[in-house]
């Protein structure tokens, strides 16, 4: 039996970021294995596991947050911090070289903006209110993840060159897509989700089927039985990809799965 792994948004999702009625369809009416895997907060990826009725374990947080059920039932069973003092060094960097892109972080519950940008007041919308918090200067314990938002390319690839070359070896710096450079503790990435599957032996090696659209999908990628990237992925995914599928707004994911079966 397939063990499915998928990232949501441009993956899993269509681009209104919502399940279509076919994905819906074939996951539950073959009640699939899945474990969603997603750089979203573990409430903003309720909605979903709610829908797909799945009680399995999920990923959060780009690798940093592993945990089962929802809302007020929701239990944690792995969490990877980075401590506060790796992030008041990369703030202080960021402070001194790109004073603009203020860093952000999450926690499991929400997410933690010091100040209001002209490039982050549109994410936003993709929020509820009850998401985020404006106005805090620092964590008040270790974060999970650390967010900054670049929508401009230039300057991600500045911001991104500058991070990865620093010396803090404690840290991973990855482009989640979408301007969203995100920074987890070393060694915490996507990998982890099938790296959880293995070893809580929900599935085999060969069994795990992980599906995905951009970089930092490809640590999934590597541990998988079979990788696959949807038509819309970036270039270098599709390339490292064992199948290419349809569009993440033409169900892609869920063709293959059927074909899997």
């Amino acid at each position: 039996m397939k063990y499915f792994i998928s990232d949501l948004d441009h993956t899993l999702l269509n681009e209104q970021a919502k399940l279509s009625l076919e994905t819906i369809r074939v996951i539950k009416s073959n009640q699939l294995p899945l474990m969603l895997c997603s750089a979203r907060l573990p409430r903003q990826m309720d909605p979903f596991i709610q829908q797909l009725g799945l009680t399995g374990p999920q990923v959060a947080l780009n690798g940093a947050l592993v945990f089962e059920g929802i809302g007020g039932d929701r239990r944690i069973q792995a969490k990877h911090a980075i401590s506060l003092s790796i992030y008041q060094q990369i703030k202080e960097l960021m402070r001194k070289k790109f004073p603009d892109y203020p860093v952000t972080w999450m926690d499991e519950e929400k997410w933690y903006l010091p100040r209001l940008t002209v490039d982050l007041t549109p994410e936003l919308q993709y929020c509820q209110a009850d998401d985020y918090i404006i106005g805090m200067n620092q964590p008040l314990n270790d974060p999970l993840l650390l967010l900054i938002v670049i929508p401009d390319a230039d300057q991600f690839k500045a911001v991104f060159t500058c991070l990865q070359q620093t010396a803090i070896p404690e840290i991973q710096v990855v482009n989640s897509g979408d301007g969203y450079l995100t920074i987890t503790g070393q060694g915490v990435n996507k990998g982890l989700a099938p790296q959880y599957l293995l070893e809580h032996h929900l599935a085999a090696p060969k069994e795990i089927v992980a599906f995905g659209d951009d970089e930092n999908d490809l640590p999934m990628f590597k541990r998988a039985g079979i990788s696959v990237a949807v038509a819309n992925a970036a270039p270098s995914v599709r390339m490292q990809a064992d199948i290419v599928g349809d569009t993440n707004d033409n169900d892609g994911v869920a063709r293959i799965m059927e074909r899997l079966l």
